[in-house]
């Protein structure tokens, strides 16, 4: 969004205190935004805060969710065509596995990114999928920004390396049920797994 500041100040309550970051919102609109991994107590508390204060006045602050937690997998899938036998009927399942467990195919279908990044193969093979979306989604990233000018994508810079960050694909509302409100009091058992920049505040 233009106008939007460089140091949206998010603070993360945890065991150990709190922790304050400074997260650049001009690049990667509507992408989740990894801020780490921290220890909750069991129960209802503020997890993540955002201020409207900014080093320059009158920028744009914005936010729309935190998410908590990575969940277990939720992409169901069955044996692919070349693998079926005649007469045998294949359920389509999940894996059973937390969703950090599972490969990149699978995590991109979930967080929402266009089927031309997260199944090259066209969902022939799951495997090759794995390793040909990776590519793809740095691609989406990057799009439009210094690296990427005249792609369609998030805009991040290439000044970060290859991240094992959770994001969410830009402009997508695929998602509403891992999309939880910034400021609410969330029910934590374990860690923390990253927050999202995208409602509208001014920088004061």
């Amino acid at each position: 969004m233009p106008g939007s500041t460089d140091d949206a100040q998010y603070t993360v309550h945890h065991l150990g205190g709190e922790s304050t970051f400074a997260v650049n919102q001009t690049m990667g609109g509507g992408t989740w935004i990894y801020l780490g991994h921290f220890l909750f107590r069991p129960g209802e508390q503020p997890v993540v805060t955002l201020t409207n204060r900014s080093r320059q006045a009158g920028r744009i602050v914005t936010a729309d969710a935190v998410k908590v937690g990575g969940g277990y997998g939720n992409v169901a899938r069955s044996v692919s065509d070349s693998l079926r036998r005649p007469g045998v009927e294949y359920a389509e399942e999940t894996s059973g596995y937390p969703r950090f467990c599972e490969g990149a195919r699978y995590w991109l279908q979930w967080a929402g990114f266009d089927p031309k990044v997260y199944t090259p193969k066209e969902n022939a093979d799951d495997y090759k999928d794995d390793y040909m979306s990776r590519a793809h989604w740095v691609n989406a990233l990057m799009g439009g920004s210094s690296g990427c000018p005249t792609a369609r994508g998030c805009g991040f810079r290439s000044t970060w390396r290859w991240p094992s960050i959770p994001m969410r694909a830009c402009g997508s509302t695929t998602r509403p049920s891992a999309r939880w409100a910034s400021s609410i009091p969330a029910r934590t058992r374990g860690r923390f797994e990253g927050a999202v920049p995208t409602a509208t505040a001014r920088a004061t």
